[in-house]
């Protein structure tokens, strides 16, 4: 069983163990090529003698579930936290519906991959098709809402977090 080894000549090995293995299921099941999906969804570090196709489904899960939790405080403030109350600030001036369709669809996803976990690698496969489909959309989506946070974290004004200790 191949080892996270700090040893370079293990990870390399490794490496070219996965692909080997990832390429057989990559026929089977017309997955995208490795690059690419370790490009996005860091594959590298699964050990090539697990269970391959469960491994990318809970890395891909693992990206999905980040979008989400960015989310989380916005379209679910939490009347305690700081954080949340800033950033419920920040989009208190958008139209976030879009924004709780995107978090209903990554959920969507995520919940269906539960689902599938119980079922067939088949079937598991199918998933991580379909997500990789939707992944340019999603991953542009996320990226999107990532900026709009970044920057209204960058201009908060000091009044905000007066307000909220002033209220």
């Amino acid at each position: 069983m191949a080892k996270h080894s700090h040893d370079p000549d293990d990870r390399e090995e490794n490496l070219l163990l996965l692909k080997e293995e990832f390429e057989k299921l990559q026929k089977k099941y017309s997955f995208p090529k490795f690059e690419e999906l370790d490009e996005e969804f860091e594959i590298r570090k699964i050990d090539y003698d697990l269970f391959l196709v469960k491994e990318i489904r809970r890395a891909m899960m693992q990206k999905l579930d980040f979008m989400v939790a960015v989310l989380e405080p916005i379209l679910n403030p939490s009347s305690g936290s700081l954080h949340s109350y800033v950033e419920t600030k920040i989009f208190s001036k958008h139209n976030v519906e879009p924004m709780l369709d995107f978090y209903k669809k990554v959920w969507a996803l995520m919940h269906k991959a539960i689902y599938v976990a119980y079922l067939d690698e088949k079937t598991e496969a199918a998933w991580i098709n379909e997500v990789w489909k939707e992944w340019p959309s999603l991953k542009k989506q996320a990226a999107g809402y990532s900026k709009q946070i970044a920057e209204g974290w960058a201009n908060v004004e000091k009044e905000v977090f007066s307000e909220k200790y002033l209220q």
